[in-house]
């Protein structure tokens, strides 16, 4: 199984009406690259900023265009729901402090294994 970790924040929470599914849904920026792979990651792994644990599990059923943004790059938003077996195995665990590394700004990492999601 490959997963999406998005690291969001409150502060998009907030700009998302309090909700965590569309704050962590996007628009992200997918880089051109990865974009034809990106239907291969199954789910999102949510984190949010000044946060050690997971937060959310959610199942993408699709990524759709959703414009540009400021600097021309195309942005992405997924479809899903919340994926209720693999949130009662991972939500709550310390995910794994290499996802949190100073230098890592982009808010999406691409994991293909749960162990290198989890800090064990």
């Amino acid at each position: 199984m490959k997963y999406v970790v998005i690291k969001t924040s409150y502060e998009r929470m907030g700009e998302c009406n309090d909700s965590l599914f569309e704050a962590a849904r996007g628009p992200w920026r997918i880089g051109r690259r990865r974009y034809p792979t990106i239907s291969d990651y199954t789910h999102a792994v949510i984190l949010l900023k000044g946060h050690k644990d997971i937060k959310a599990v959610y199942k993408i059923d699709k990524w759709y265009p959703a414009g540009l943004d400021g600097n021309g790059y195309d942005r992405y938003v997924f479809a899903g729901e919340e994926d209720k077996e693999m949130s009662k195995k991972l939500v709550g665990r310390k995910a794994n402090p290499d996802l949190f590394k100073p230098g890592r700004q982009f808010p999406l990492i691409y994991l293909e294994d749960t162990m290198d999601l989890l800090d064990l």
